[in-house]
This record gives structure tokens, sequence and C-alpha cells, in this order.
């Protein structure tokens, strides 16, 4: 309407009610005309002022204090900082770093000129602390645990900036001195686990949570440590001291509070360990609680007509309806269940070369079923968690128990990459391949394929090249799907990566004897890698893309590929590991390195891909002359890719010399 004196004055009531809401003080900056989208960069003449006059009055509110630093600049940036810095640290916040975290790192977590302006202020606090007691410039004693919350913050920023020992030095030097023992050794397992110390990251975290046993954040925090570490059985104890003490079965508790972080992390921790029957059971809680969900939306509609809650209902229907696009978990669990399918599947598929299986097949249960059908008492907990994995781990043909996920993720029409991709996985194994083109033909529609890491984005375009080799591509239903895909790939905004790659182009003809090699070729070599050379990031996730590929080639069906080709596929797996993968580890500086989880994930993709090539080489048939050679081939290529393992976890092991999960399977 424009009333902007109207506006200031309801606004002037609502940041009188809370001052620390960023929407109330934007509405009283815009009813001042000092507020535009870009403030942070150019603000407007007055709005400090403004946001000074507003501090006077609210001299608490954390928000317009920071409101300021972050509109200021030069000498006055400085001067405003000092005065607040010095003023939380004498107050003893633990939360300081946390809060300035938006000024001190950019959109690509690199420090800016503001962070390392306040990085040198506190440095210059904590080095007149400790020389007088006093703030520089400041004639009076300081409190007299200032020096140690400058500490605190100073242990926090250097961790932040990969400066470990030197964040350990500052907490282990004070320790005798902390005051918060439970702060100070939470701060401590955070930068022991991102040294890679996972074990002394776990005990710290425990001391946290013996020193408070009443808290429920630090035993939680102390478990999810406990499972990182791999150490189920003690994180089971540590979780069950907060379930109700009449319980009869503590484990079925957590799955009637359906505690899907818990179940996650233990999924995780079993898969670390390649027990992937166990994480399957894990994972599919976790979509047994999210079917629940769904279901239970109806329970609440008599109830909301008759209390007249309908908006708290309506945004409770919203959710329900993006749910299984929007959870993380949800997203995760069936990301892992699928992949945990698909692993024992290809274990199976490997061994069923020379021989079928005698083991009986198992009749998949449906606890992981649509949106239908699915309760907590679908996954006992209570019975013998071996027991229930023991379905998984004995039946001939693994990926019978994808069909009621795929059929959710099928009916739903959902959005996300992710389900869509590893759907792409099971029916490319199973010999689905129309089903397999649609997966990527709706990932690659997906508006948010290209996400921060763009790893859905390379996913999809080695699995099309996969799918290419299995494919008669003379078929006109395949190749017309083929187009489509191409053709959102190359309209999609990540297209500029590779300006100068024409994806249509790159398919050979249908009768080229040599398509397996030009495509691998062009994967491994062409202008798609060398346009991401200057991103760590981008090359592996682009290459850990390539290589899921080609572990689902050594898998197919196709008799055009195995075991014929066997050999070629994992001289490439090779290549991609030795040229392309193991030399990032090199590419350690500032701006471009791999953190320890992706190392982590380095090594489990090449143990898993030594696994495979092991079972190729026990259960490849040797009758027939070609396959004598391609085993030869194989056992070659196995030794290398053994010797190359080694190599990795010495080199890693010098880069995180803490991590003891490096030298584990």
């Amino acid at each position: 309407m424009g009333n902007k004196e109207a506006a200031k004055g309801v606004y002037v009531g609502l940041v009188e009610r809370n001052s620390d809401n960023e929407e109330y003080l934007k509405g009283y900056l815009r009813s001042l005309s000092l507020w535009k989208d870009e403030a942070e960069a150019s603000p407007e003449p007055g709005m400090v002022q403004a946001l000074r006059d507003l501090l006077e009055k609210y001299p608490r509110s954390n928000t317009i204090q920071k409101w300021i630093l972050q509109v200021t600049f030069g000498e006055k940036f400085s001067k405003e900082a000092e005065k607040y810095l010095r003023e939380q640290i004498d107050k003893g916040i633990p939360s300081l770093f946390k809060n300035l975290k938006g000024i001190i790192m950019d959109k690509n977590k690199d420090e800016t000129q503001k962070g390392k302006k306040l990085r040198e202020i506190v440095e210059s606090i904590n080095k007149s602390l400790l020389e007088t007691g006093k703030y520089p410039g400041i004639t009076e004693q300081a409190n007299e645990k200032a020096r140690q919350w400058s500490e605190y913050f100073l242990a926090q920023y250097y961790d932040y900036l990969g400066m470990h020992k030197e964040s350990l030095d500052i907490i282990e030097k004070t320790e005798a001195d902390q005051d918060d023992k439970a702060e100070w050794q939470v701060l401590k397992a955070k930068v022991l686990k991102h040294q890679g110390d996972l074990v002394g990251a776990k005990d710290a975290m425990n001391v946290a949570r013996v020193d408070q046993k009443a808290d429920r954040f630090l035993n939680t925090k102390t478990v999810k440590y406990l499972l990182r570490c791999g150490d189920v059985k003690e994180a089971e104890k540590t979780i069950q001291l907060f379930i109700r003490d009449d319980a009869v079965h503590k484990k079925q508790e957590l799955v009637d509070m359906q505690v899907v972080w818990y179940f996650l992390e233990k999924a995780r921790a079993f898969r670390n360990k390649h027990k992937f029957p166990r994480a399957l059971v894990h994972y599919n809680q976790v979509i047994a609680a999210h079917n629940e969900f769904y279901d239970d939306q109806l329970d609440f509609h008599a109830y909301c007509l008759r209390k007249s809650t309908l908006k708290p209902y309506l945004n409770l229907l919203s959710w329900e309806d993006s749910m299984y696009d929007s959870s993380k978990s949800y997203i995760e669990a069936v990301g892992g269940f699928l992949g945990g399918l698909v692993y024992l599947h290809d274990r199976c598929f490997k061994a069923k070369h020379i021989t079928t299986s005698n083991t009986p097949a198992v009749t998949p249960t449906t606890t992981t079923t649509t949106t239908s059908s699915s309760s907590s008492s679908s996954v006992p907990a209570s019975e013998d968690e071996v027991a229930l994995s023991l379905p998984y781990a004995k039946s001939s043909s693994p990926l019978d128990f994808a069909a009621p996920i795929l059929s959710t993720i099928s009916k739903l029409n959902l959005k996300t990459p992710k389900l869509w991709l590893s759907s792409f996985a099971v029916y490319f194994r199973t010999g689905k391949y129309s089903d397999a083109l649609q997966c990527l033909f709706n990932a690659a529609s997906s508006s948010n394929l290209f996400d921060s890491d763009s790893r859905d984005y390379f996913a999809v375009f080695a699995s099309l090249f996969a799918l290419s080799l299995v494919l008669d591509l003379s078929d006109a239903q395949y190749s017309a799907q083929l187009d489509k895909i191409l053709s959102t790939l190359n309209a999609n905004k990540l297209s500029a990566t590779f300006a100068k790659t024409d994806f249509t182009a790159c398919y050979p003809a249908p009768a080229d004897a040599q398509k397996l090699d030009r495509l691998l070729d062009f994967l491994t070599s062409s202008p798609l890698s060398s346009s991401i050379s200057t991103s760590t990031g981008l090359q592996l996730n682009y290459y850990s893309a390539v290589l899921d590929s080609l572990k689902a080639l050594t898998s197919s069906s196709s008799p055009s590929l195995v075991p014929v080709h066997l050999d070629s596929l994992y001289s490439r797996i090779l290549s991609v590991f030795s040229k392309n993968i193991i030399p990032l580890l090199s590419s350690q500086n500032s701006t471009s390195r791999l953190e320890l989880s992706d190392i982590l994930s380095i090594k489990d993709s090449l143990y898993l891909a030594i696994e495979l090539c092991k079972l190729d080489t026990k259960h490849i048939n040797t009758s027939k002359d070609n396959n004598k050679k391609v085993l030869e081939n194989l056992n070659v290529v196995l030794a290398d890719l053994q010797a190359l393992y080694t190599s990795f976890i010495s080199k890693a092991t010098e880069l995180f010399p803490r991590a003891t999960t490096l030298t584990s399977n």
C-alpha cells in the first residue's frame, strides 16, 4: 500500500516483542527506506545509525550487533568488532564463533577479509590478557575468565582453518583452568574428528557426557561418535540410558519412538564394516518410519476439525505431500537400502557365472512397502538383529526386496534425482532397460539435478553411457528416450561447464565394433574431464560417478559385455583410480582439499572394486578359450588394484595420521 509510516509503527511493535527476529528488523529498515536485498554489500546511508539507535534501545539483541558488523567496513568495522568481541568474551559466550560464522566465511567456506580481521583482534586480546590480564588499551583488569573464552574462540577458529594441531594445543594447554569442562571436551571431540581420530573424538565426547550425565544432548552426541568409530555395542548401551526403566524391550522402544537419526547412524556403521545385511535392517527401519509418518496424517483429521487447529493441520498435510522428496533421512535410507541390495546382487550374480546358487530363494518381506501398509511392528527390533538380517544374507535374488520402494518412488512421481538414480541401479541390473531409461529421464528433468556437489548430474551422465553399452541403439524406442535425456542434459545449467561438448555427438554408430573402448575413452579422457580439472571437488564427483557405472557394467547380464570384456572394464577402473582419483591427494591446499570423508569414500570404493574383481577371478568360466585370456588379464589387474590400495592407504595416512579408520576394513 506504500504507507511506510503506518508500517513503521507496526514494525516498531514487532521489534519490541522480539529484537532478534531478522524479518522484523528488515521490515523496520524497509519502512525507513534503508533496506534493499543487497544491503550487506552496499548499505544505505543512515542504516548504521538506525541500527545503533535500535541497539541503544535493545542492548541485548545479538542480531542487531551482528548486523552492525555486517554493514560497516574499514576502520569503522574494526572499532565495532573490537567492542563487540570484548563484550562477548567478557561475558563468556561459548557460541560466539558460531554467531559470527556468516561474517567469518563466505559461501565457499573460505575465510573473508572481515573474518581475518576478527581473528587478529581476538589474537591481540588473548595476547594482552595473557601478559597483563587486561584488554588492549584498557586500564581496568579484565574478567578472570576472559582469557579462557578468547582461547575457546581461537581454538574454534583454528579448527575451521584446518589448523587442528594449534587448536588442540590451545585446548590441552587450558585444560586445568577450564570452567565448563563439558563445553571444552565437545570442542576437543570435534577437532579430533576433523583430524581423523574418531576413537579419540569418541573418548573426548564420552568425558563430556560423564561430566554432565543428565544432559540428553551430550548422550546423543556420544552415541553418534561411538557409531562413527564402529563401536556399535557401546552405542547401544549408551543410548538406552535415556530410555524409561520400565520399558520391557528397549530396542523396540527406539523403534516405537522412531529415532531415525540413530537407525541411520547404525546403518552407516554396519555399511562401513561392509556388513550390508545388518545395515539393510536399519535402513529398512528408517523407511518404515517415514511410511508411518505418511499414514498417520489421516489420524489427525477429526481431531483438527474438532479443535479448529486448521492452519497447523494444513501445514502438516503440506509437509506430508513433499515428505518423501524433502526428507534427507528418507533419501539417504532409500539410497543406502537399494545400494546394499545392489552390492549383494552383484556378489550373487558373479557367483552364478559358473554355477547356480543352491541357497533357496527367500521371499522378500514388505516392511518397506508403499505408503499404505507400514508400521513399526513390521520391524520387530526386540528380535535378534542378526536374525532380521538373514533374509537379505541368504537370498539368491536380493533385488526382489527393492520392489516396494521402487513402487513408492514411481507411484508418487518423486522429484529427487538421488531416488531415481538409486532406482536406475536396480533396473539396470535386472535388465529392465526401458524403466532404467525412464529413471534417468526423471532424474535429468529434476529442477534440482545440479546441486552443490554436482554428483547427481555426473551420475546421470555416466549412467547413460553405461546403459548405451547394453542397449540396441537401432531400436526406435530406446533411441527416442536417449535423445530426450541428452537434450535435457544439454539444456541443464551445468552445460556451461561443458560448453565445448555436444553430448549427442559422443555416441558412435550402433554397429561400431569399437563401441566399448570409444565410449570408455570419452568418459575417462574427454573434454569433460579436462573442463573440470580446476576443481578437486568436481573431479572427485565426476570420476566417482564414472566408477559406479563401470562397476555396474561388470555385473551386467548383457552377453556382449560379460565376461568377454571384464578385463577391459577392470582395467578402466584401475586407470580411473590411478590416473584421475589418487592424484587428487596431491591437491591438498587451503582452497582445494579433500576432507577425510572424501578419503574414506575413495578407500571404500577401491576396496569394493577389489572385492568384486576377486569374485570375478574365482567364478569366471575358463572352459572357453577366450575366457582363459580374460582371467589372466584379470589377475594382473587385481594385483595392480591391490598394490594401488596399499599405496593409497599410505598416502592418505600421511595426510590424516590420526585417522584409524583408514587402516581398518
